[in-house]
């Protein structure tokens, strides 16, 4: 594998292929050219689950092997972790605090030429360590949907994403990967494992930052909701339940600690400014008010005064002085007062 026929873009290499350079690609319905044989899945959580599902349900040809530390191996669904290491594509579906121990087991049971397929949320804490540990053949990804998302979409791939950080694969394999995804009708994204988790940390992060504040308060659906609340709710529902991926994305992305820190300053300049509109319209006792309760009240009561004031004068004065009211500078007793 020679320098001049890849492209560097940070710390990792795409290859090119003629005049294409693996960037975004839009789905192509063409057949993909990459034999796979057998897909294995370690770890049974939500996105495990969701993979497996998938990969039954789109590749029926393919034998579907999973490592699960909570399913018994009945060699039918589940294996023994040895031969699940032997597939052609070994997807790593663990959480992401688990992610190094998981590649140190896997290391020494690996086939000659299992692929690695790290589909982690974070990139550049995964990659660190397929570097460091020097895997021989892996590919960095993040599936930009799950199981809520492919449900919103029809169970459909059309159209969804999935971003590539960094791969150890040749070129050949490279190009077969990206014909493999877009097959499968994906969008593939070229990104570095840096870049991928600044905009995570802005976009994915900030989205279970909100719905897990909406949540604990315990904010939920209602018969009037608004268009805009029921794509809130949607977000929220969408991410309620992952709060170990949460923290974990907290944790081992560098980036999230400063989107944090500028969301709780946002939020306490909004709460802030709520606050002190208060002070744009005080309360005031005149004739802009008169339709509160303190001001008719005391309306009244001038009334009253007025009135009694004149019948101790004149009599016939007395409708003109109650009609009358305060005058335009407060008095209480009007301009029939004042004679």
């Amino acid at each position: 594998m020679s320098e001049d026929k890849t492209s560097e873009a940070g710390s990792r290499k795409f290859y090119r292929d003629s005049d294409r350079i693996i960037g975004v690609h839009k789905c192509e319905t063409y057949p993909s050219t990459m034999q796979i044989s057998s897909i294995g899945i370690i770890g049974f959580g939500d996105f495990g689950q969701f993979l497996f599902k998938l990969a039954k349900e789109k590749f029926p040809s393919i034998a579907v092997k999973v490592s699960s530390s909570k399913n018994v191996p009945n060699r039918k669904d589940f294996f023994e972790l040895a031969e699940v290491c032997k597939t052609d594509v070994l997807f790593i579906c663990v959480p992401i605090a688990a992610f190094e121990e998981t590649v140190n087991k896997i290391l020494p049971l690996l086939g000659k030429n299992t692929i690695i397929c790290d589909v982690a949320t974070v990139k550049i804490h995964t990659v660190k360590i397929l570097r460091d540990k020097k895997v021989p053949n892996f590919i960095a990804t993040h599936p930009m949907f799950g199981p809520y998302s492919y449900a919103k979409k029809e169970n459909s791939l059309k159209d969804l994403r999935i971003a590539l950080c960094d791969s150890s694969l040749t070129k050949e394999e490279m190009a077969q990967v990206i014909d493999f995804l877009q097959a499968a009708e994906l969008k593939v994204l070229e990104l570095t494992a840096d870049e991928h988790d600044r905009l995570i940390a802005e976009t994915l992060f900030l989205t279970h930052l909100v719905g897990q504040t909406v949540k604990k308060g315990g904010f939920e659906r209602t018969s009037i909701d608004t268009v805009s609340y029921g794509f809130l709710m949607d977000a929220v529902e969408s991410v309620a339940h992952d709060e170990q991926l949460f923290r974990d994305v907290f944790k081992f992305n560098p980036y999230c600690k400063d989107v944090l820190a500028r969301y709780e300053k946002a939020e306490k300049e909004t709460v802030v400014s709520l606050n002190q509109s208060d002070s744009i319209f005080p309360p005031q006792r005149s004739k802009s008010n008169s339709n509160s309760p303190d001001t008719t009240f005391q309306h009244s009561q001038e009334c009253e005064n007025v009135v009694k004031r004149q019948k101790e004068k004149s009599p016939r004065c007395e409708a003109k002085a109650c009609c009358s009211g305060p005058d335009q500078t407060g008095s209480a007793t009007g301009q029939h007062g004042t004679r």
